[in-house]
Order: C-alpha cells, then structure tokens, then sequence
C-alpha cells in the first residue's frame, strides 16, 4: 500500500478501508509521521474544496470518519517512535 492509496481513500470517505491501508502501509516500511503528514495535508484540501463549494458537508465528514480511523491505527506507531 502506499501514502497515496491511504489519501485516495480518505479523500473518498472509505473509512472502513484505511485502517488496513494504514497498517499496509506502515508494514511496508512508511514512516509514520510522513503518513500522518500525508494524511492531515488530504483533509486539509479537502477543506479548501468545502470552502470554495467544490464539495458537500456530508462528503467531508465521512472523509473525516476516514481519518480518523486511520489515525486510531497509527496512534500507537507514533507513540511508539518516541
């Protein structure tokens, strides 16, 4: 799995998914903190899109869902680190 496969599905609100691309990813040999980086610049352009009208309330929040999900599997690999 890559960074890029785990934004794709936040950006796409498949929180049901990003929990196992997460430890894919990490598996694979990804730092966390440039997974998590990745992530949060996802949900920042999201915002971005909310905000110019580009994107409904309800396909951000589930891209929010998506995020946190994943962040609930690469809390413990970053507090692990230090």
């Amino acid at each position: 799995m890559t960074v890029q496969k785990v934004k794709d599905l936040i950006c796409h609100g498949k929180a049901d998914l990003v929990g196992d691309a997460v430890r894919s990813t990490i598996d694979a040999g990804c730092d966390p903190e440039a997974l998590l980086q990745g992530m949060v610049s996802t949900v920042d352009d999201l915002e971005e899109r909310l905000e110019k009208g580009e994107i409904l309330v309800s396909e951000m929040l589930l891209s929010v869902k998506s995020m946190k999900a994943g962040a609930a599997v690469i809390r413990p690999c970053l507090s692990a680190e230090t």
